[in-house]
């Protein structure tokens, strides 16, 4: 699905019952875009010839060692610049050059009397930009403006701290809030490295590793760089959700002060267990991945051995598995926002202690809304705009065409592919749903920038404790417990 493209297409292995027929043997070869089947009244869909070819000899009839096509309209004229009707032989493959974006279809129909016993037909395709599906092309091409503005935002943020917090000779270093520095250090930075494996990954599959004969290394490496993207969105959760807990809100795992207490050890069960399950939950599917040789995470279910197991059972798991983040997220929200209110983080003997406690309760209730609403309104817009942009494309311009009951499985078939192509292969829709998952992080980092870091609002840091203990809000894994007053 590119606008220009160069597909080769030969015989590499063939045997026959007659051996001195390997070299003269032709077999019939069809490579035409999906969408012009239509064009032709005796075509069939590629799903019917898959599944009958071997039954139905001549299932698209045969004339002269190529098919013979008919016309729908016998007035029309088939563009041979757009449609290879030929054949293949050992000697002789063919070079097919795609000047028109789309779904291609290969037809092959190999004589069924000549006792061939092992046939291989292998199918390079060389895109203008590399050897990366345009479905993986497009996302990689604006890695590297993501990585430009993950790394601008760190240094940003760096140079703020630096400059307005650290003092001379960095000696406030304990004085920065736990985040203030998680947010770089255990958000954005892993991010950003992500993306840039995935960069790098991407980089050498789309130079060195064709589609008739890819790098088992790569797909390795590529398979790897998918992994620890989703390891680091199981990361992502399990931050928000200790966040959410009141984690550098109100607890901290070291020793208390007199701003914060100790994390309690029932809310770290909790979330460490969410962790390693969701973890366990991702390797799995990579695992079996691996385990099939298929090596990619994409066409994972085209291969038989892992397709039962990823996509009905391991997948449909990791999904809902967002729902058990979300829920504990959501819950512990209220919990920790019903703590602040009750209990203020500060000392009411400290003279600024109602504009500190004001700042840390505004502080984590718009975090968190921001963190939630944000993706939620952000995917409804796009959603909506993607809507109206393809009802224009297609039924309000008719471009797809319209189906009847009497409409052939040929007709369904191509009216599936051509919305695919519109729904799937529209760069639009690819390169903006990539930077709707950029400007998500990005502009939350940003927010908390706002609503934390400025005004450095977090009370959590790392200096030694004040006080020993904090009993004027001892909440152990009570969070409704009566508090002791000093």
């Amino acid at each position: 699905m590119v606008r220009s493209s160069h597909w080769n297409i030969w015989v590499d292995q063939l045997k026959l019952k007659d051996e001195k027929l390997v070299d003269t043997l032709k077999i019939p070869a069809l490579i035409l875009r999906y969408a012009h089947a239509t064009n032709f009244s005796n075509m069939v869909s590629f799903e019917q010839f898959g599944k009958e070819y071997s039954a139905k000899k001549d299932l698209i009839p045969v004339k002269e060692n190529k098919f013979d096509l008919k016309l729908a309209d016998s007035s029309g004229k088939v563009d041979e610049s757009k449609i290879f009707n030929g054949y293949l032989t050992k000697k002789d493959g063919v070079q097919f050059k795609v000047k028109e974006s789309g779904v291609y279809c290969v037809y092959i129909e190999p004589p069924t009397d000549v006792g061939i016993s092992d046939l291989t037909i292998p199918i390079r395709i060389t895109n203008s930009h590399g050897y990366l599906e345009y479905l993986k092309y497009v996302p990689y091409s604006q890695n590297k403006y993501g990585i430009l503005i993950g790394l601008a935002l760190t240094g940003f943020l760096f140079h703020y701290i630096v400059k307005n917090k650290l003092g001379e000779n960095f000696q406030n270093l304990n004085e920065i809030s736990l985040i203030s520095k998680g947010v770089i250090l255990f958000a954005l930075i892993p991010f950003v490295i992500t993306l840039i494996i995935n960069t790098i990954v991407s980089f050498l599959s789309n130079n060195f590793s064709p589609s008739d004969s890819p790098s088992r290394l790569l797909s390795f490496f590529a398979l790897g760089s998918n992994y620890i993207s989703s390891v680091y969105g199981n990361f992502s959760n399990y931050l928000l959700l200790i966040f959410s807990m009141g984690f550098g809100v109100i607890y901290y795992h070291k020793g208390s002060s007199r701003n914060y207490r100790k994390f309690p050890a029932r809310l770290n069960k909790i979330s460490l267990y969410l962790l390693i399950i969701s973890t366990v939950l991702t390797t799995a599917i990579f695992f079996v991945i691996l385990l099939s040789g298929n090596g990619d995470l994409d066409n994972a279910f085209m291969a038989p051995a892992s397709n039962s197991l990823v996509s009905n059972v391991l997948m449909p798991l990791a999904s809902a598995y967002y729902l058990v983040w979300f829920g504990f997220t959501f819950v512990y929200y209220f919990k920790t926002k019903k703590i602040l209110s009750k209990f203020p983080p500060v000392d009411p003997n400290d003279g600024s202690a109602p504009e500190k406690n004001s700042k840390t309760i505004s502080s984590f209730r718009r975090s968190i809304l921001f963190i939630f609403l944000l993706p939620l309104v952000s995917m409804l817009v796009f959603i909506g705009l993607y809507a109206y942009r393809l009802y224009n494309f297609t039924y309000a311009s008719n471009d797809l065409g319209m189906l009847n009951p009497d409409s052939s499985l040929l007709q369904y078939s191509v009216f599936s592919v051509k919305t695919m192509e519109m729904v799937l292969f529209d760069k639009l829709y690819l390169i903006g749903g990539q930077w709707l998952g950029y400007l998500n992080v990005y502009f939350t980092i940003i927010a908390v920038y706002f609503f934390w870091i400025k005004d450095n609002n977090g009370l959590v840091i790392d200096s030694p404790p004040a006080y020993d203990e904090v009993s004027r809000f001892d909440i152990s894994d009570d969070e409704e417990a009566e508090p002791e007053r000093l």
